[in-house]
């Protein structure tokens, strides 16, 4: 629905500019096109704009896109999908250097061929993998031999739907020493 864009036309006009009130009836449904041309075209709106929505993004002048403060932010906003991700991607190199960030945002959604592709770097990570294996049981066993021993990678892996599969490549050594962990997964 375009109810934001309906309610920014009954404001008084001078309220029309204000970036606070523009970003929350972005969230609300206000189309980009809705935006005055002059925020359109600022990189800083635009970052905050694409933070709130993510599909923003995609209304954004092609200069604009290419930004890496305004590709991050689409990335981690919280309603970013793996198409954007994809997207963004193939645009801007945000994903060939490293940026905690952005690992942290694409490991939270547990986007598994996402992190194999464009973030291998991170799979030694122990914070980023423990948030991508509490998403997605399936990275574990594309962690280091050391990381897939860690107690809390361990934990963080069991907790989703990959529990079997977690603990059949454990060793048995290691299932001894933790059998408080083996417990828990059954």
């Amino acid at each position: 629905s375009n109810k934001g864009g309906i309610m920014m036309r009954q404001v008084h006009e001078s309220l029309r500019y204000d970036q606070e009130l523009l970003h929350l009836a972005l969230g609300s449904g206000l189309e980009f096109r809705y935006v005055p041309a002059e925020l359109q075209s600022d990189p800083q709106f635009c970052e905050e704009a694409v933070a709130v929505k993510s599909e923003i993004y995609y209304q954004l002048d092609k200069k604009l896109q290419l930004l890496e403060p305004i590709a991050e932010a689409a990335v981690t906003a919280p309603d970013s999908t793996a198409g954007l991700m994809d997207n963004i991607a193939k645009q801007v190199k945000i994903f060939q250097h490293q940026n905690r960030r952005i690992a942290m945002a694409v490991a939270a959604r547990g986007d598994v061929s996402f992190m194999r592709e464009h973030m291998a770097n991170y799979l030694n990570d122990r914070d980023v993998m423990r948030v991508a294996v509490a998403r997605a049981g399936d990275l574990f066993n594309s962690l280091s031999p050391d990381l897939r021993e860690d107690i809390e990678i361990v934990n963080a892996a069991l907790s989703g739907t990959t529990a079997a599969n977690v603990l059949r490549s454990l060793s048995m050594t290691w299932k001894a020493a933790h059998p408080d962990v083996c417990i828990r997964a059954i």
